[in-house]
């Protein structure tokens, strides 16, 4: 096999899969729950704000800053939680594919080089 053959092989075979897409998708879900924490300390500030205005008598100014902080909370976990698993499949399917490529390219390299032999 000449040189050019063989870095054609690698050239094809050798490359890094992963995209660049799982490791943002990893980062996405990783953040959303930091982004659901920020927005639950945003509800109860604006919890407090309203007992210091009205008091503990009108439940429904509290109401709406409670309401406000377990909204982002459970937003953060609905995109955490999937995200985290589809970038475990993701790149798990990438590491796959990956090896199978240089299984591939072992394959071509040994077929290739008995048969200059021949």
């Amino acid at each position: 096999m000449t040189g050019n053959q063989l870095f054609l092989l690698n050239f094809c075979c050798g490359g890094n899969y992963e995209t660049p897409l799982i490791p943002t998708i990893i980062i996405l879900a990783a953040v959303a729950p930091l982004l659901g924490l920020f927005g639950t300390v945003s509800g109860m500030v604006e919890t407090f704000r309203a007992i210091g205005l009205y008091g503990m008598g009108n439940a429904q100014a509290m109401a709406s800053g409670i309401r406000e902080a377990m909204i982002t909370t459970q937003a953060g976990l609905l995109v955490a939680i999937p995200g985290i698993f589809i970038g475990h499949v993701l790149r798990k399917r990438a590491n796959t594919i990956q090896h199978d490529l240089l299984v591939f390219q072992r394959g071509i390299t040994q077929w290739l080089e008995k048969g200059d032999e021949v």
